[in-house]
């Protein structure tokens, strides 16, 4: 993460692009509110491209990934003994991502002659499934530091906020082998995470000097999946219902705690001579409970 700058204004902009359907366009501004106290910097990034390559020729959907970026950051610094750093990241990735496949397509179904997948080879970056395979990710960071100097001591502390969404959704019958179903996997993730750490410092000049620190950190969500899990009796068209249908829900909550403690000691008594010292102690829990 990039600082912005107290005493000037500053930024840029850049763009590229390929010639297979790629393209990145960034780009930030930095500057002053209160010159050489206070400073703002935001920053944004918008990037894609054609994924693998795939052609998916049940969907007539081309492979694709996108990546939306935003961050506002904010940087005060009263004077020569305090800092503080703020910043918030806003993250939206999609990417719909086709499984290629090879070969001449799967067995003909009964009383048919029409097989999966036209003939493919290792060139021909194509896809046979009826659903799509898709992965989206949106996230809020929220990140916190800052350093008071109180002459024989120095207070840090340190801080971060995750509030995320992952969604996974993807089609498992990949061959096409039962035509006109869509067989879909659903993962959904959401979770939220925060951590914090607190650090005290001793600027002595002598030979002794010493740490102390705690650490806290909480992980919170519940993943969810929705799978169809039939029982075929042959390749079959859907149409003609010779499958058992088996439809499976899971969940799996998450609730994830950590506590340490830490102390360091270090003691020079000439320059080739140094004694260090530290101890640390953790207490961690994780809790997952599977549900169906």
């Amino acid at each position: 993460n990039r600082w912005p700058e107290l005493d000037t204004v500053g930024g840029y902009l850049q763009a590229t692009a390929t010639d297979r359907s790629g393209y990145n366009l960034q780009g930030a501004v930095s500057m002053p509110l209160v010159k050489d106290k206070l400073a703002l910097r935001a920053a944004f990034l918008v990037d894609g491209s054609r994924g693998n390559q795939v052609y998916n020729v049940a969907t007539a959907k081309r492979s694709r990934s996108r990546t939306e970026s935003a961050r506002l950051s904010l940087r005060w610094e009263p004077d020569e003994n305090f800092k503080l750093n703020l910043s918030y990241q806003y993250l939206n990735i999609d990417n719909l991502l086709y499984q290629q496949v090879i070969g001449r397509g799967a067995a003909p179904t009964i009383g048919s002659s029409t097989r999966s997948g036209p003939l493919a080879t290792t060139s021909d970056y194509i896809a046979v499934s009826e659903g799509d395979r898709r992965f989206r990710n949106r996230s809020h960071f929220f990140t916190g530091s800052a350093e008071w100097n109180l002459g024989s001591v120095t207070l840090m502390a340190i801080g971060g906020y995750q509030n995320s969404r992952l969604t996974q959704l993807y089609d498992q019958d990949t061959g096409n082998s039962i035509p006109g179903l869509i067989n879909n996997s659903l993962v959904r993730q959401p979770y939220k995470s925060l951590s914090t750490e607190f650090r005290a410092i001793s600027n002595n000049s002598g030979i002794w000097n010493w740490s102390l620190s705690a650490f806290y950190s909480k992980t919170t969500g519940e993943v969810t999946q929705s799978l169809r899990s039939n029982t075929y009796f042959g390749n079959y068209p859907a149409v003609l219902g010779l499958y058992m249908p088996i439809n499976t829900f899971i969940r799996i909550p998450m609730n994830d705690r950590s506590i340490s403690i830490a102390a360091s000691s270090r003691f020079e008594f000439t320059p080739e001579l140094t004694l260090e010292i530290g101890a640390r102690y953790t207490d961690r829990s994780e809790e997952r409970r599977v549900g169906k």
